[in-house]
């Protein structure tokens, strides 16, 4: 039982780190080609 919660856990906070920084991404892109970001995700 531990496992599993320590796997999903794991999962979600990879999943997390990942989707920051694709949207990190985006945001570099942006401000590369001269666009105002106003937020950020």
């Amino acid at each position: 039982m531990l496992d599993m919660l320590l796997t999903v856990v794991s999962f979600v906070l990879v999943l997390g780190v990942l989707v920051f920084f694709h949207e990190l991404g985006h945001y570099w892109v942006a401000r590369r080609n001269g666009i105002v970001v106003e937020e950020f995700g």
